[in-house]
């Protein structure tokens, strides 16, 4: 028995949304933290996710109410920021400046239950340093939120279809074509040699038209008796072939969903 597996389509799933409020800075100019909140929204959009910017969340909430939130580790905090903006997840950032050095934390929170999903802190040797420091901390977040949300799991659903009765005895026309194209080969090999032997008495080498004879007769009961065994075979198959059994399989990852179909040639 093989094992048969088709795959179907990939399936999107709608985006995983975040919310990223004001950066809180130390001795960073407010025109450099926008710059760099508005560059870590966007990588984290390129890597597939739906981001709330703090512009978006000061409408919802308000200025005021969005300050004292944000400063809220309880649960129920989260969860008020979570049910207004409608996202799953919130990024915490902070960016100190130290001389011309750079210290940055950030960190992922499920506003469900105020956990932590993950955390990244880096360094930058000087402000032009800090946006890649950024791009790599939005890159392992959204790998990290993606999997800790979605997660990699194969859904088999307990519904088995099978297809129309009769359907798996396609496979018996194959002994069936060969042994109907070797019975009629053999038959009329075996025709001629008969043709060929009643010219033994009449032609001028009575021995070549005898070996001649011999072998198309020796050859047509071989391809009939292959034809026989084929034709036995295609009925053989025709009446014991087993239904396969096909299962639909949907393996959901972080990027999406394959659906498939599995089961058994018969």
């Amino acid at each position: 028995m093989l094992p048969l597996c088709l795959l179907l389509l990939t399936a999107n799933p709608a985006p995983l949304k975040l919310a990223v409020p004001n950066f809180n800075v130390i001795n960073v100019a407010p025109e450099s933290a926008a710059f760099f909140m508005d560059r870590f929204s966007n990588r984290l959009r390129a890597k597939g996710l739906s981001v709330t910017s703090a512009t978006e969340i000061e409408t919802v909430l308000g200025l005021e109410r969005q300050k004292s939130l944000m400063g809220c580790a309880e649960t129920n905090c989260q969860a008020e920021i979570a049910a207004a903006l409608g996202v799953d997840g919130i990024v915490r950032a902070r960016i100190a400046r130290f001389g011309a050095r750079f210290e940055l934390s950030l960190t992922l929170i499920d506003p469900a239950n105020a956990a932590v999903l993950a955390s990244v802190t880096s360094s930058a040797p000087d402000e032009s340093k800090v946006l890649d420091a950024l791009d790599e901390a939005a890159d392992e977040l959204s790998g990290k939120f993606k999997q800790a949300k979605r997660g990699t799991q194969v859904v088999v659903p307990t519904v088995t279809t099978q297809p129309p009765t009769g359907s798996s005895r396609w496979v018996a026309l194959i002994p069936l074509a060969v042994g109907l194209g070797a019975g009629v080969a053999g038959g009329a090999l075996l025709s001629d040699s008969f043709v060929k032997r009643d010219l033994i008495a009449t032609d001028p080498d009575p021995d070549a038209v005898a070996n001649a004879a011999r072998v198309d007769r020796a050859l047509g009961i071989t391809l009939i008796g292959v034809g026989v065994a084929g034709l036995a075979t295609a009925a053989i198959l025709f009446f014991t072939a087993k239904e396969p059994t096909v299962t639909p399989v949907a393996l959901l990852t972080h990027d999406g969903a394959w659906v498939g179909l599995e089961g058994r040639l018969p």
